[in-house]
Order: C-alpha cells, then sequence, then structure tokens
C-alpha cells in the first residue's frame, strides 16, 4: 500500500524533506520512502518538494505512524500533516496535538492512526496488519 504525506505550514517543503529523511532512517521503511518533486517552475532555483510516499509493506503501518508522530514531535514549528492512504483514508495529526500528549496519550494516538489507515487492508477484504 501507498501511502501520501502532505503538510500544511511555512517551510513545507523543507519539512517534508526533512521527514522523508526520518522516515528513512527506520528499518521497516528503509528504500520505500521518496519525495514528490515537480520540475522546477522557471525563475526558482530548484524543485518544491509537494509530498512523500512511503510504500508500506505488511505489517509496515504502526513503524510508520511511530515514526511520523516521533517527527512531528521534534518540530518547533506549527505544522499540520495529512496521511492519506491509496484508498482515500485521510488523517490529520497536528504538532500542537503532538506536543500536548503525555506518553499514554501519544500511545493512544499511535495506535488510533494506525488503526485508521489500517482499514485500507478491510477495505481491499485483505487481512488488517
Amino acid at each position: 500500500m501507498d501511502v501520501s504525506v502532505r503538510l500544511d505550514g511555512a517551510g513545507k517543503s523543507g519539512h517534508l524533506r526533512s521527514l522523508a529523511l526520518w522516515l528513512t532512517a527506520e528499518r521497516e521503511l528503509r528504500g520505500r520512502v521518496r519525495t514528490v518533486e515537480p520540475p522546477p517552475e522557471e525563475g526558482t532555483l530548484g524543485p518544491v518538494v509537494q509530498e512523500v510516499l512511503i510504500a508500506v509493506a505488511q505489517g509496515g503501518i504502526g513503524a510508520l505512524v511511530a515514526a511520523l508522530v516521533g517527527w512531528i514531535r521534534q518540530r518547533g514549528v506549527d505544522i499540520t500533516c495529512s496521511v492519506t492512504t491509496t484508498t482515500g483514508i485521510t488523517v490529520e495529526v497536528s504538532t500542537s496535538r503532538v506536543r500536548a500528549a503525555d506518553p499514554e496519550e501519544l500511545r493512544a494516538l499511535v495506535a488510533d492512526l494506525a488503526e485508521s489507515l489500517g482499514r485500507t487492508h478491510e477495505l481491499r477484504g485483505q487481512p488488517d496488519e
């Protein structure tokens, strides 16, 4: 399953590059992460990252969500992250929501996000992750 991650907020292209690097550090996601960069517009210095695509293997949703929440927690600016699966399931997470959570709430947030994104397999008639 492919998962797309987009960001709202200032400097989103740089943050998306940072996210891609963060995700590739995860063993379960290594080699499965790429950035989407259209050709640079005339008069610009280079391409702008629009989204990060992750090819998630069976059982990899939990690793993706945990890594994503960890990355969001490290941000010093307000960001809203939209995560969309190939079947159209979308969840949003904001830095303010993650920063305000205690460890127990973070575990519950990660489990809830993983469950929501895991419904992709149910919709396709595949076993849940």
